[in-house]
């Protein structure tokens, strides 16, 4: 589990260690990883509708997923067929 969340300042960092974590542990969520905070600033609008992250929270998000990537399956090859 990857908690998410923005907000309108950093001083509502600390909303998903102390309230949303707790939350998910009592709802039965094994494992969960380093939450990632966003403030609405590094969301700015796309013109064309929803929104841009900034490039240090794509950075962000990444490493946050690091854990989840090892845990994939490999892909399995894809069948030939000999014609």
């Amino acid at each position: 589990m990857l908690p998410l969340a923005t907000g309108g300042s950093p001083a509502h960092m600390l909303a998903l260690d102390y309230a949303l974590k707790p939350v998910l542990g009592a709802l039965g969520a094994r494992d969960i990883l380093d939450s990632v905070f966003a403030t609405d600033a590094q969301l700015p609008p796309h013109a064309a509708g929803g929104f841009v992250p900034e490039a240090a929270l794509v950075q962000r998000l990444d490493r946050a997923l690091q854990p989840l990537l090892v845990r994939l399956p490999s892909p399995t090859p894809a069948l030939r067929c000999s014609a």
